[in-house]
């Protein structure tokens, strides 16, 4: 993924986002962490901080405008973690939501996988294998695959193959 400092960030960047990867903060692996796959097949990731707050992040990605990231979703099972709130505090008991018109897939321990609901039947079968094993944390090791076919149905989509939602 390309490393861009946080000053290079345009909104164009984030103009037809095929698919995209969040890390909510303290989740296992990277926090704070966003990746980033486009339309054309451009890769570009970014941390959260206080030079990118996530509330600069949805100005540039007015998608997470409503989402909320907290866990799995309400309809979805994550067998390899417990949750436990050890307060009332309202924030504990929201679930996830995530952008509209983006399937999301939870990888477990505050990470999140979204992709864009028009390019989810050509990654689907790349990732198959990972969903149905509990092992989506493993995706990455598609990214060429991914990338790939987001490229192609892209391509397809400018000819004319494809009907574009």
């Amino acid at each position: 993924m390309a490393n861009v400092k946080n000053q290079e960030y345009t909104k164009e960047m984030f103009k037809d986002i095929a698919f995209f990867t969040l890390a909510e903060p303290g989740a296992m692996g990277v926090g704070n962490l966003m990746e980033f796959i486009t339309a054309e097949g451009e890769e570009f990731s970014l941390f959260f901080s206080e030079e990118m707050p996530y509330s600069k992040v949805k100005e540039y990605f007015p998608a997470l405008d409503d989402c909320y990231w907290n866990g799995p979703e309400s309809d979805e099972s994550c067998r390899t973690e417990f949750v436990f709130y050890l307060s009332k505090d309202e924030r504990n008991f929201k679930h996830t939501k995530p952008p509209e018109n983006y399937t999301h897939l939870y990888e477990g321990f505050g990470n999140h996988i979204c992709i864009r609901n028009d390019y989810y039947p050509v990654v689907k079968p790349i990732i198959r294998d990972l969903i149905e094993k509990n092992e989506l944390v493993n995706w990455y090791t598609r990214t060429g695959e991914i990338i790939d076919a987001i490229k192609t149905l892209t391509a397809e989509k400018k000819e004319g193959k494809m009907q574009c939602d």
